[in-house]
């Protein structure tokens, strides 16, 4: 999607259609219509976007040039009354927080690794003012993708299941148990419990704990929460069960998770 108007996210478009190209997919791009040189306004370029939305093939995965235009893709598809991830997926770029986490339609979205771009930029500015010869162009891999709701499908073909997924990775960081995921979905728990295990080859338990665990994760990177309050706010009963859990499951402690974290994001202006 172009943002329009702005030089380098078009070249974000373009690289991505490129690349998606040449691997054989078909690619649709937005461009907002009208308005001069500045574009549409606001209003009028949202429901450009609504009807674009609308007229894509289903299901589809949507690449927005950066997290602003994905807020905006998803208020589309809800305005368009489309089921996102289901039938529409969106991932945005920057892994902006705010923007990212707004509602209960979390955002997915690549983190570029800005802190790495800035000491780059900042060396090669040294080396400038130095008088040494700098390339006029370089690139900074992104750091990763921070996966949210907007991408997090499961493609189950049993409708209970794919309900109680929908319900667990939505509310597993309320505090919910099992019971709450039976109560949602309206089937016996021994049934569910079994279809469940089928599926995914783990427990509705085991899943309500796996997501819990991916949140608290993304906390432990993304900021700097003590283990206590993240633990609170993913759900887990006591600070104590959450790190006892985290170690088994993980292999290390929170302090040594987000240690190693900041370790990889910690950047080296001298690497190539």
């Amino acid at each position: 999607m172009r943002r329009g108007h702005r030089p380098r996210l078009d070249e974000r478009c373009d690289a991505f259609q490129s690349l998606a190209e040449e691997a054989g997919y078909d690619v649709n791009i937005f461009q907002p219509r009208g308005g001069g040189q500045y574009g549409p306004s606001w209003a009028k370029e949202q429901k450009q976007l609504v009807d674009w939305v609308r007229s894509l093939p289903k299901p589809i995965g949507i690449f927005a040039c950066n997290d602003i235009r994905g807020r905006e893709t998803l208020d589309a598809c809800a305005t368009a009354d489309i089921p996102v991830p289901e039938r529409v997926a969106v991932i945005g770029v920057g892994n902006d927080e705010l923007l990212c986490e707004l509602s209960d339609q979390r955002l997915t979205s690549v983190d570029v690794n800005p802190i790495r771009v800035g000491y780059q930029a900042a060396d090669l500015l040294s080396r400038m003012m130095q008088g040494q010869n700098v390339p006029a162009k370089f690139n900074v891999s992104p750091r990763r993708v921070v996966e949210r709701q907007s991408t997090d499908m499961l493609a189950v073909e049993d409708p209970e299941v794919a309900d109680a997924v929908k319900y667990i990775r939505l509310h597993a960081c309320d505090a919910i148990d099992v019971n709450d995921v039976v109560q949602e979905v309206a089937v016996g728990r021994r049934v569910l419990e079994r279809r469940f295990r089928d599926l995914l080859g783990r427990s509705l338990k085991s899943e309500i704990v796996r997501v819990r665990l991916a949140r608290a994760r993304e906390l432990l990177i993304e900021t700097s929460l003590s283990a206590t309050t993240i633990s609170y706010r993913c759900g887990f009963s006591s600070p104590a069960y959450f790190m006892d859990h985290f170690h088994k499951k993980v292999g290390v402690t929170t302090k040594e998770f987000r240690e190693s974290a900041r370790r990889e994001e910690d950047p080296d202006p001298d690497e190539d």
